[in-house]
């Protein structure tokens, strides 16, 4: 018999691996336990100790120069239609935040939350960093150059206190309106197989291309482990045999 959903595989594994195996550890006053339990089977899940397999990925999907223009331009439009760059129109236009959402993760490699939950506290222009706080993050906090066409994004946008993107009334954007104004404006300028994760991508390519090494991409990435940023070594231009002879020749 086939299993359509999770209720009917629930009910068609239960009697034969019991509830042990569903909730994790043995249930009370069951039939399944009182089968295995006359038999010394299943006191504990058998597989909660195995961890699930990494499955291998292929190159990111990252955007190209002309493709990142081709994306803005499709937002600049929309934010053009409510006013002028020299009037308070357009600062207030409507998704004015997602432009400057776009522009901030090409150039720090933000992930949502970290886009979303950005402070103005967390910029230190002292030292041209970003200080990026565990609770923004997936693990551990760290730290992005503050780069020029970072500040030039942050140029853009008004008021040096709080969140760095807000709504029109000050508020947090959502999570889900941002993935899903993003991907309106992705079909927009007909980008295929393109996310908001797609941004940190591009920041990651765009730097191995430019010969940054992936141990500083790594660290730039908050990554835990620099064999995750290995996914991006192909970009890394090809060096010369001319080089090493310099060094040793």
């Amino acid at each position: 018999e086939s299993v359509h959903d999770a209720s009917s595989f629930a009910g068609f594994i239960r009697p034969v691996f019991g509830s042990a195996v569903l909730n994790g550890s043995p249930g009370r006053d069951t039939h399944e336990d009182a089968f295995f339990a006359d038999r010394d089977h299943l006191d504990q899940n058998p597989v909660a100790p195995l961890s699930t397999p990494r499955v291998e990925q292929g190159p990111p999907r990252y955007l190209t120069d002309s493709e990142y223009e081709r994306l803005v331009a499709a937002v600049q439009a929309y934010v053009d239609a409510y006013g002028t760059d020299d009037g308070p129109a357009h600062q207030q236009a409507p998704l004015r935040w997602l432009l400057h959402g776009i522009r901030i993760a090409v150039a720090t490699g933000f992930r949502r939350q970290t886009l979303i939950g950005l402070e103005w506290k967390h910029i230190n222009t002292t030292d041209d960093q970003i200080v990026v706080p565990p609770r923004l993050t997936k693990r551990d906090g760290y730290m992005v150059p503050l780069f020029d066409r970072t500040k030039r994004a942050l140029d853009h946008i008004e008021g040096r206190t709080g969140r760095v993107l807000t709504r029109l009334d000050g508020s947090p954007i959502p999570s889900d309106t941002f993935s899903k104004q993003f991907t309106r404006f992705a079909k927009a300028a007909s980008l295929e197989n393109v996310t908001l994760h797609t941004l940190r991508h591009t920041f990651a390519s765009w730097l191995v291309q430019a010969g940054v090494s992936l141990y500083k991409v790594s660290a730039w990435m908050g990554h835990q482990d620099v064999k995750v940023t290995q996914r991006y070594a192909h970009l890394a231009p090809a060096q010369s045999d001319d080089i090493a002879e310099q060094v040793f020749g």
